[in-house]
């Protein structure tokens, strides 16, 4: 009876766990603005104003207003593409345009703080 609850609990976290997982690794591979459950939710968009190198912060500026997010070594850093029907790219800092629009998936949502990931789009 213990053996089959726990294989119940088990399958129902894998449940609720894969999609999440599964979004983390296609993320990269979908458009600006476009991301299920996270665009508009747990993400900023705007176009970049200000980049600083040295203090890995980009300034975005949104309908919200500007905002400047601290980039760590572990945040993502995506090229879409998907404008010139190519896929989307690894990117790097010095791939942060003034002027590009960018869309940012906090690391911390509630405090608005940090980025999990950051896509940015060249203007077409």
């Amino acid at each position: 009876m213990i053996s089959r609850l726990a294989l119940l609990a088990g399958l129902a976290a894998l449940m609720f766990a894969a999609p999440a997982s599964a979004q983390r690794t296609t993320e990269r591979f979908i458009p600006l603005g476009k991301s299920p459950g996270v665009s508009g939710v747990t993400a900023y968009m705007g176009t970049i104003s200000a980049v600083d190198a040295s203090r890995r912060t980009v300034t975005i500026t949104g309908p919200q207003g500007a905002t400047t997010i601290k980039l760590s070594d572990s945040t993502k850093i995506w090229v879409d593409r998907s404008g010139q029907r190519q896929p989307t790219a690894a990117g790097k800092l010095t791939d942060l345009q003034v002027g590009w629009m960018a869309e940012v998936k906090y690391l911390d949502p509630a405090k608005k703080e940090g980025a999990e990931w950051i896509k940015v789009a060249a203007p077409s």
